[in-house]
């Protein structure tokens, strides 16, 4: 035989003070940013290579349309 016992008094999870809340949403905000900066320079270092380098890593060429007008 068993018994089975239900527990009624579970203690609600301590929600985040405001503060907090606002504090993570800045430094998520700030690290997207700094991440897209960061992208947006590795952009212009391999568009400012040469093509014949671009080519070897396998960058795009900008200048594909160009070429198939």
């Amino acid at each position: 035989m068993s018994i089975m016992t239900y527990r009624e008094s579970v203690q609600p999870r301590p929600s985040q003070s405001s503060f907090a809340t606002y504090v993570g949403l800045a430094l998520s905000t700030v690290s997207s940013l700094r991440d897209a900066w960061r992208r947006r320079q590795n952009e212009q270092v391999l568009e400012g290579l040469p093509p014949e380098i671009r080519k070897d890593i396998g960058w795009p060429s900008t200048d594909n349309d160009l070429k198939r007008q």
